[in-house]
């Protein structure tokens, strides 16, 4: 299959994209991860769109912290799915309102993760 075929020691990838590339329900995670803030990101405005890509960074580093932990990777690739599937059910409203929907969503998902840990 192609995605057996699929190099996972290319230059550039850190140990948390080798982890991910290795791992098939990471690597399913990640390709979801991506397309939900595509889609979720279609249904918003500029302004919520630049509250989720600043979100994207912290799960990025969560991300990172993870190293080579499937178990923390695959939590925190869940966490992020969840959040988006959160802003895309509540937050298609109009410009203002929507910016404050995706900053509050975030919040409490945030929120919710810290207690969770």
């Amino acid at each position: 299959s192609p995605a057996a075929a699929y190099n996972c020691e290319l230059p550039g990838f850190d140990v948390v994209k080798r982890t991910v590339c290795r791992n098939k329900e990471l690597k399913r995670l990640d390709t979801a991860e991506r397309n939900l803030l595509h889609t979720t990101s279609a249904k918003l405005g500029v302004t919520s769109i630049g509250v989720m890509r600043a979100d994207r960074d912290k799960f990025i580093k969560d991300r990172k912290a993870c190293r080579t932990d499937i178990r923390c990777l695959d939590a925190v690739y869940n966490a992020q799915v969840r959040l988006y599937g959160e802003i895309a059910a509540a937050c298609e409203k109009p410009a203002g309102d929507q910016t404050e929907c995706t900053q509050a969503t975030i919040a409490k998902h945030r929120e919710a993760l810290h207690q969770s840990r």
